[in-house]
């Protein structure tokens, strides 16, 4: 996450409709990596047919070379903070997240990720923490969130507690699928997938 990712808006064609707004981070992916794809790719990318594309500067407030922590608050929430700390500012502030404004305005807001939900990047959109490995803390800040969907690996920070909780029981609004077809199938409002 050294500096990189881009946002695509969907504006609909009626001015009546909020646009679909999709943030992806692509892990590790700067300039120099999209700049030898693009040379090994006839000197194109598919990002050259985006309607709107971000650059953003994601160093931390301690450290030029940033981590997933601060990299990932400075996407979600704009504003910059110390490595290893998610969702805090560097005045012990929580900003919100862009997750958080868009659910304030009537979206559905979900998390699809390649890694752990709990990971740094994936929990500085809905959890604010002073270290990314307080991962049963950060379990819990999900429990506690709003999030229409999630779908990531990490169900032992739910399941497998020092507290002994079990999380997944206690998110009792969630429909939990464990496959593609029973996501398809649910009509649920709440889907968390592992």
């Amino acid at each position: 996450f050294f500096g990189f990712f881009f946002l695509i808006i969907n504006f609909s064609q009626s001015q009546n409709k909020s646009p679909n707004i999709i943030l992806m981070i692509g892990d590790g992916m700067g300039l120099s990596q999209i700049s030898a794809g693009m040379y090994a790719n006839n000197n194109t990318t598919i990002l050259e047919e985006f309607d709107y594309i971000g650059l953003s500067k994601t160093h931390s407030l301690n450290y030029l070379i940033t981590d997933s922590a601060a990299s990932g608050t400075a996407m979600s929430s704009g504003v910059k903070t110390i490595n290893r700390a998610i969702g805090i500012d560097g005045k012990n502030q929580m900003p919100k997240s862009i997750l958080d404004i868009c659910k304030e305005k009537g979206y559905n807001v979900g998390l699809l990720v390649t890694s752990t939900i709990v990971h740094a990047t994936p929990a500085s959109f809905y959890s604010h923490s002073q270290s990314r490995y307080n991962y049963e803390e950060i379990a819990l800040q999900l429990r506690e969130h709003d999030i229409d969907l999630f779908v990531g690996g990490g169900e032992r920070y739910f399941t497998k507690r020092k507290d002994k909780r079990n999380l997944i029981n206690e998110m009792s609004n969630y429909t939990f699928v464990k496959n593609f077809d029973e996501f398809m199938k649910s009509n649920s409002e709440k889907i968390g997938y592992f």
